[in-house]
């Protein structure tokens, strides 16, 4: 039954991992919510990506409606009929503010496999997926969703050689301090270094330079949902950034910042 509410509000890509305490790694506002007696979690991936988001000065992910909206409705609907049809099980559902490591688990519920740029590589969407999860105390049959033989990627090297900023380290992680998409969503006064590479991308918000590059993410898939192939925004301006910036992923950073680095590769900054 749960895959079936799963499959009827069209979650194509799925899977089931353990859930404990001790794959909590991050503090949110979320965590005490957690039931304690929670046992698994429902891993999904939502692909993003179409040839209509390409060739813009903001990252692929912001040119759609913004995901937390429309993942998190989705979420809603599908808890719901969840509680109906397990009424005395406990569901909390996470899109992008998980406490738990999302890629992390995607990798161990077989979604995909965990890039040198620290994203998740789908097998039919490549690195453009969307991740959400559900924590539940129902005891899920995680037997079938264990990890993949391969749970690294190619390790060419690519990305590493590519990232304009050298921000993707050793282990699999990024330092944040040097990722240009990090950079693009600082509040406040950037340093000259800073300035310098946003002007040089040519990059309102965000950095696919690390996606773009991936011999992985070659020919893979669109996304099969509506939400995201219409109302796309691929080029902010001066002239638009006001009226569309709440419809969008960086809406919660305001106004601010992206007026800022329009400036920049203006050279008004």
């Amino acid at each position: 039954m749960l895959k079936t509410i799963l499959e009827k509000n069209h979650v194509k890509n799925y899977g089931f991992c353990q859930f404990s305490d001790e794959k909590i790694c991050f503090s949110t506002r979320q965590n005490d919510k957690i039931d304690k007696k929670s046992q698994s979690m429902i891993v999904m991936s939502f692909p993003y990506f179409s040839e209509n988001i390409t060739k813009g000065n903001i990252t692929y992910y912001a040119c759609v409606e913004d995901y937390h909206k429309v993942i998190g409705e989705k979420l809603k609907i599908i808890i719901s009929e969840l509680e109906n049809q397990y009424p005395d099980e406990n569901f909390l559902g996470f899109v992008d503010s998980s406490p738990i490591d999302e890629v992390g688990s995607a990798v161990e519920a077989r979604l995909g496999v965990k890039g040198r740029n620290s994203l998740l590589i789908t097998p039919e969407y490549g690195s453009y997926v969307f991740l959400a999860t559900i924590i539940t105390t129902i005891k899920l049959n995680t037997e079938n969703s264990q990890p993949l033989k391969n749970d690294t990627c190619l390790n060419c090297g690519l990305c590493v050689k590519k990232c304009p900023t050298g921000a993707i380290v050793e282990d699999y992680k990024i330092d944040n301090e040097k990722c240009l998409s990090h950079i693009t969503q600082k509040k406040g006064e950037l340093t000259e270094s800073e300035v310098e590479s946003i002007r040089e991308a040519g990059l309102v918000w965000g950095c696919d330079i690390c996606q773009k590059i991936c011999p992985m993410n070659k020919n893979k898939k669109e996304t099969y949902m509506e939400s995201f192939k219409t109302n796309i925004v691929k080029e902010l301006s001066k002239e638009n950034v006001d009226e569309i910036f709440k419809s969008r992923a960086f809406g919660f950073r305001g106004k601010k910042v992206l007026h800022r680095n329009l400036d920049i590769i203006k050279g008004e900054n």
